[in-house]
């Protein structure tokens, strides 16, 4: 896995775990860095990889990695975070459901047009 999907894979993980504990701060601090290396595979034309972390063992990390790959394949992603809504986890479900909910609504957009 190249660097910059390692760092996407650590701070996704550490955002969900921040998120659970109620650490705003971590969770902040984690998604901006998540921020910066998505848009770094973007820049480089790589976002697609994250596909590969939808089998992940992480769930936080399949949902931020389904989330941001919406605009690359819709079906594989909404068919992922679907998945992911019927979780026994219910902050990964609550996560997974409001992404589609905001999805459906025409209200996100990862990438830039």
């Amino acid at each position: 896995m190249d660097e910059t999907l390692t760092q996407y894979r650590e701070h996704a993980a550490r955002h969900g775990e921040s998120t659970r504990a109620g650490d705003a701060v971590a969770a902040n601090r984690h998604h901006e860095k998540l921020e910066s290396a998505f848009h770094s595979l973007v820049g480089a034309g790589q976002h697609r990889s994250l596909i590969a972390l939808y089998q992940d063992q992480n769930p936080w990390v399949q949902c931020w990695a389904a989330a941001h790959t919406l605009e690359v394949d819709e079906k594989l992603a909404v068919t992922k975070l679907e998945q992911l809504e019927r979780s026994s986890d219910m902050h990964v479900s609550s996560c997974a459901h409001h992404v589609l909910m905001e999805w459906r609504a025409g209200n996100l957009r990862f990438v830039d047009p």
